[in-house]
Formats: structure tokens, sequence, C-alpha cells
């Protein structure tokens, strides 16, 4: 913001998980929303109470609601994605959010590329070195984005066989893990725990 624009006769910025900002770097932005000059900041976060209060007093707020399933096919076609409209898994998974379905697209896509069984993973009774061959081809060839979102979908295909929050519960605690381990070793405890889980259920 230092510069000024090139051609346009704004600029606009845009701060995505403003609420994940360390204090001193919230607080070093108050002088900047006060006086943005000739520029317009968008400060993007789950929800307003997640924004430190001082930085929240000086924006305005604009809520942005969840789609229906009409218009996010709209959004959908329009935007040239309609192949995504014969999965309603992912529909669903979006939660009325056009982005949410494109990315879950763009990493279905990239799975079933490299190996659809990681989908199905569960359809089938597998020995515990399948299972652990499961969990090395997720670690060496998806990206963390990517292994966070099979995550998702596994949660998602298990939640509607299995009526169990205990499953709900170990997913949460798997994401968290992903953060602090090695992915290898994370979806190995996942994979194992899971069939144990599930052959109990």
């Amino acid at each position: 913001m230092a510069h000024p624009p090139l051609l346009a006769s704004r600029q606009i910025v845009v701060i995505e998980g403003v609420h994940l900002m360390a204090s001193a770097a919230a607080h070093a932005l108050l002088k900047t929303l006060e006086e943005p000059g000739t520029a317009t900041l968008i400060l993007i976060a789950p929800h307003s109470e997640s924004i430190l209060p001082t930085i929240r007093s000086r924006c305005s707020l604009i809520p942005f609601r969840s789609l229906g399933q009409h218009q996010m096919c709209q959004v959908l076609e329009n935007a040239g994605f309609s192949q995504i409209l014969t999965y309603p898994e992912i529909i669903e998974m979006a939660q009325g959010c056009p982005g949410n379905a494109i990315a879950a697209w763009n990493h279905l896509t990239l799975i079933e590329q490299i190996d659809p069984t990681l989908l199905l993973v569960f359809s089938s009774n597998q020995t515990t070195s399948q299972l652990l061959q499961v969990a090395k081809t997720i670690s060496q060839k998806l990206d963390i984005y990517c292994q966070l979102w099979l995550l998702d979908y596994w949660q998602y295909q298990l939640g509607k066989i299995h009526r169990n929050r205990r499953i709900a519960e170990f997913f949460s605690r798997i994401k968290d893990s992903l953060h602090l381990a090695q992915s290898q070793l994370v979806f190995e405890v996942c994979l194992l725990k899971l069939a144990e889980i599930l052959s109990t259920s």
C-alpha cells in the first residue's frame, strides 16, 4: 500500500484469515484501517467475533450467507463447473459455498488420477498391511490440503452409514494431528483406529 496503483484509481487489499493474526500484527493494522488512503481493505474471517474488537470497530461488517442448492447449481454452471453437479456429495459437503465445491472437485479429480481406491478405502475389508500402504500413498502423493479434504470426504461417507459421534470426534482429532506430526504416521493411526471403530459399530 506504500506504492500507488499503476492504472486504477484505487487499490484493493484482501487479507484472508484475519482472525489468525498475532496480536502485534493486528494492532499494527489499526493505523492503516483508520487512514487507508486510496485503498480499500477487505478482511476475511469466519465470523466477526473472532476478530479483535479494536479492528472490528473500524470495519463495516458484510455477512456472506450460504447459498441454497438451486443457487449453488446456477453459480457452478455459470463458472463452467457443471460437471460438479453430477457429484451430489460434493454439493452437500460444500454447505452452500461454490468455492468449497470447486476446491473439492479439484481434490477429487486429483485423487481419482492418483489412486481412486483412496476414496473407497472403507468399502471393503483391508488387511493391516494394505491400510499401511494406503497411508504411505496419501503421505507421498497428496499435499496437506488434499489430505485434509480426504479426511472430510471419509468422514462424510462414514457419517452417512454409521451415526456414531465417536467417528466425528475422532476425525477432528486426526485433522489437528496433521499439523503436529508426520502425515504418514497420522494416516496410519487414522486408518487402523477407524478399522477398529468400524468393526465394533
